[in-house]
């Protein structure tokens, strides 16, 4: 998917061990896990943009921060 379209992933791990209402008799698990996705469509964009600038003073934005991936 590429252009006026965009996707995302998401998972998200629950770990309540250990907390103070662990025992408690509302909680049925201790763990949880959740997974999600997500698809839209850009319906309009503006022809006038506006291109971002790096306000890092040492300009460690300037790279990408996954290289090769």
């Amino acid at each position: 998917m590429s252009g006026q379209w965009r996707w995302s992933l998401y998972g998200a791990h629950l770990n309540l061990a250990g907390t103070a209402f662990a025992d408690s008799p509302l909680l049925d698990s201790e763990h949880g896990f959740n997974l999600g996705a997500s698809i839209a469509w850009m319906f309009w964009k503006s022809e006038r943009t506006v291109a971002p600038k790096n306000t890092s003073p040492g300009g460690e934005f300037d790279m990408p921060l996954l290289l090769g991936f």
